[in-house]
């Protein structure tokens, strides 16, 4: 593997855990594109969608991409 998958793997790990931190300190209540996804898919489904497009997605990405460089 490259330094680009180490780069892209530890931003993707550090974003997933940003926004699992904001989802649990309430950093999302004003978010544009939470409050649109709400409208979209009712309030469960969005925020469902949210957190898996914004913090679990990320979150396995990067440890996918850092497990792949380390092996």
């Amino acid at each position: 593997m490259n330094l680009f998958d180490l780069i892209f793997g530890a931003f993707a790990l550090l974003t997933g855990l940003y926004t699992f931190y904001l989802r649990f300190t309430g950093g999302f209540q004003d978010s544009v594109k939470l409050q649109e996804m709400k409208s979209r898919f009712g309030e469960k489904g969005g925020d469902y969608l949210h957190m898996f497009a914004y913090t679990v997605l990320p979150l396995t990405v990067g440890i996918v991409f850092l497990y792949l460089y380390f092996r």
